[in-house]
């Protein structure tokens, strides 16, 4: 008998959970391992830059000439992520222009597919419909006059027999 989650027991359950959560914590692993997939740099750089930034900064004051050596989380920073940002932001913006354009060009091949449709219902169903409705008004118009000139020769025949 299955449980309401699938599984034929809740040791089953708790297997694939495990399972699941160790491949999540090798991705991971792999990712802290090689980070330079993840910033845009090359594993040698990305070394170098570890190295510079593990090595202590020379910091000679100007009140004294004695050189201090700094060991700074921020400078390190800095070194570590230097010229990423910018990668990074260069990288979306070709991403961005790539969708973009293949945006713009669906947003042209819509419109044209819109203005062939708008055609087609056109010639197909308001032209046709359009001349219909000329051609009802002309009859309607022949018969309107004839109507008048019944009439009228209709009054000049009982006006000239009084």
């Amino acid at each position: 008998m299955t449980t309401s989650n699938g599984f034929e027991s809740p040791r089953e359950s708790v297997a694939a959970a495990a399972a699941c959560s160790s491949q999540l914590r090798e991705a991971a692993e792999r990712a802290r391992k090689d980070p330079s997939k993840d910033i845009g740099l090359t594993t040698e750089e990305l070394q170098e830059r570890k190295r510079c930034a593990a090595e202590p900064h020379r910091f000679v004051s100007k009140s004294t000439s004695r050189p201090f050596e700094v060991k700074s989380s921020s400078r390190a920073q800095q070194i570590m992520t230097k010229g990423v940002v910018e990668r990074q932001v260069t990288a979306r913006q070709k991403e961005v222009l790539r969708k973009v354009s293949s945006l713009r060009k669906l947003q042209v091949g819509l419109f044209f597919v819109g203005v062939g449709f708008a055609y087609w219902v056109g010639v197909e169903f308001l032209l046709p419909h359009y001349a219909a409705v000329q051609e009802r008004n002309r009859i309607l118009r022949l018969r309107y006059e004839m109507a008048q000139r019944k009439r009228e020769e209709h009054l000049r025949v009982q006006g000239s027999s009084q």
